[in-house]
């Protein structure tokens, strides 16, 4: 039987339901708001997606991949928000996320995004304290 995830899943799980948006984008080289994201998933705020966003950044720094969040942008500005780990050359990281071949790699599980979100975040944490 079919299992279906809504909000009230925990952050790791809708980071998963991102990833999958993020790649269907990537394939079509889309740039997604905020608010085109958190609709998606049926959230009313586009602030919401600050630490769901955080997971697939670090998974996807961890293992060495374009940044998929360089896809999702502020609405004003046209840029993502500052988050933790910047696009080092925007235009550059968004063309090596549309040309990388996304259905080609497994997809992360909750728990693999979850751990690549705890190990991104120590690693901060112990950047902070130097």
């Amino acid at each position: 039987m079919a299992k279906y995830l809504s909000k009230k899943h925990s952050l790791r799980h809708q980071a998963m339901q991102v990833y999958l948006v993020l790649i269907a984008c990537a394939i079509n080289r889309q740039i997604k708001t905020y608010k085109d994201i958190a609709g998606v998933l049926g959230f009313r705020g586009a602030g919401v997606l600050n630490r769901q966003l955080g997971h697939i950044m670090f998974w996807c720094d961890q293992n060495k991949l374009p940044p998929l969040t360089a896809l999702v942008v502020n609405a004003k500005a046209g840029t993502p928000g500052r988050g933790l780990i910047t696009p080092r050359n925007l235009d550059a990281d968004r063309e090596r996320v549309f040309k990388k071949k996304w259905f080609q790699i497994q997809p992360p599980t909750a728990d693999e995004l979850d751990v690549a979100y705890r190990k991104g975040m120590a690693g901060l944490r112990r950047k902070k304290r130097r």
